[in-house]
């Protein structure tokens, strides 16, 4: 979970969120590895000013 609405980012490994939870949307990034995904998704949520999680998107 990614929280970056005060000076600093603040970042937790899981829980993640329970369905029963609010989702307002997702995203779909392409990111080369583990810290650009993590910048972009404290960039998104200091943009949108709520709470971001990151999960891996494994496709064929």
């Amino acid at each position: 979970m990614i929280d970056n609405r005060t000076a600093t980012p603040l970042l937790t490994d899981g829980p993640f969120v329970e369905s029963k939870e609010y989702l307002s949307g997702f995203w779909i990034i392409d990111a080369p590895d583990l810290d650009v995904a993590l910048a972009l998704a404290a960039d998104g949520s200091r943009c949108c000013n709520r709470k971001v999680e990151l999960r891996p998107f494994l496709g064929s």
